[in-house]
């Protein structure tokens, strides 16, 4: 084997070695700040009932991988009436999973799915809307 050859594969193989430690501090990371996230649930229930406007409910914050994407997991979801401050949709689980790849290329956050889980909802009928 060439001289060149032999110091171009001895590069990629740091290289490579590189991305595997960098992967795995970034799950090790994600782990340590499941805590940490669930204690700012209240900022997501203020983030998520802005964005909707009306109240919303979340029980517990969770981080994990899905391959190589990041994901958030909402338990135990409630969007609330604002009236009655009673559930009008409520999900056992809310997962958004974020693209890396598109959220650096867009240089802001991309969620690549959102996969709701255990949705009950209740719908009313309005007697001043009809659609007949």
């Amino acid at each position: 084997m060439s001289p060149f050859l032999h110091r171009m594969l001895h590069k990629l193989w740091y290289v490579g070695a590189s991305f595997v430690i960098l992967a795995a501090l970034l799950v090790s990371i994600t782990t340590l700040l499941t805590p940490i996230l669930d204690e700012h649930r209240l900022d997501f229930e203020k983030l998520a009932s802005s964005i909707l406007k009306t109240p919303v409910v979340i029980g517990n914050v969770k981080v994990s991988w899905h391959g190589y994407s990041p994901e958030i997991d909402l338990e135990k979801v409630s969007i609330l009436d604002e009236a009655t401050q009673k559930p009008k949709i409520v999900m056992s689980r809310l997962r958004l999973d974020f693209s890396i790849w598109q959220s650096l290329w867009k240089r802001q956050i991309f969620v690549d799915n959102i996969i709701v889980s255990g949705a009950k909802i209740t719908i009313t009928e309005d007697a001043a809307f009809s659609f007949f």
